[in-house]
């Protein structure tokens, strides 16, 4: 049985392609892999940028969801408990439904690539652990790359991703890249930025290891040269 795509029935939104953006944009575009200091980033864009939280047509929902096990996911908005994130994706459509008039994310899916990150579609856990192994799939990845329409629709599509990025004053390579590949719509991911502190990090890990290399050696020296020298073996003559 085909699995179905978690999406809200009044806005046609996509939750696993909205999901997917998300996580690209806070990985290339705001330079971090966590959640709370992409937020906090996101916050600095301009008002009129459609990529600040405040328009963002899920975020709400992902803010009150809660993944305790791969088979146990908790609304924090009522409480209930589903045993996949898919059954509380409905139940955020039926019970919570979410503001329609907000952006929603999975516009930029196409121009971001996101069936090179299908990973990327579910909410991690609370804990790193738990977590049931999944395998990579080319099915699931085409789920997330729509077929290549004509050459108009394309030039929309360029536009208002491009329209999207420049009010958040952020780079559009990724947009004017947006072409046919395949039969399927692809785009273009910009390199992530390095981030400063890494780079800065990086001499004084090495310093680090050299000073533990020289205790090791020094310690592994003292051991040795301390240990008292073994005495000769005394052969025993034998009696004729």
């Amino acid at each position: 049985k085909p699995r179905r795509e978690s999406m809200s029935s009044e806005s046609g939104c996509s939750r696993e392609a909205s999901r997917i953006v998300r996580s690209l944009v806070q990985q290339r575009f705001l330079g971090s892999r966590s959640r709370k200091v992409a937020r906090r980033v996101a916050e600095s864009l301009p008002h009129g940028c459609l990529l600040r939280p405040e328009h963002d047509l899920y975020l709400s929902d992902e803010l009150h969801k809660k993944g305790l096990r791969w088979n146990l996911w908790r609304c924090r908005y009522c409480g209930k408990s589903f045993v996949s994130e898919e059954y509380l994706d409905r139940h955020f459509d039926n019970k919570h439904p979410p503001n329609v008039t907000a952006f929603c994310p999975a516009e930029l899916c196409d121009a971001l690539d996101c069936s090179a990150a299908p990973g990327l579609a579910r909410t991690p856990l609370a804990r790193n652990k738990g977590e049931r192994p999944r395998r990579r799939s080319r099915r699931r990845a085409a789920r997330f790359a729509s077929p290549c329409p004509d050459s108009t629709a394309i030039q929309a599509r360029r536009d208002r991703c491009r329209r999207v990025l420049e009010a958040c004053s952020l780079p559009t390579d990724a947009c004017d890249k947006l072409s046919c590949l395949g039969g399927r719509l692809v785009g273009a991911l910009p390199r992530p930025p390095t981030p400063h502190h890494a780079a800065e990090r990086q001499p004084v890990l090495i310093v680090f290891y050299l000073i533990f290399l020289l205790i090791f050696y020094c310690g592994l020296y003292l051991q040795l040269s301390a240990a008292p020298a073994p005495k000769p073996i005394k052969r025993a003559h034998r009696r004729d």
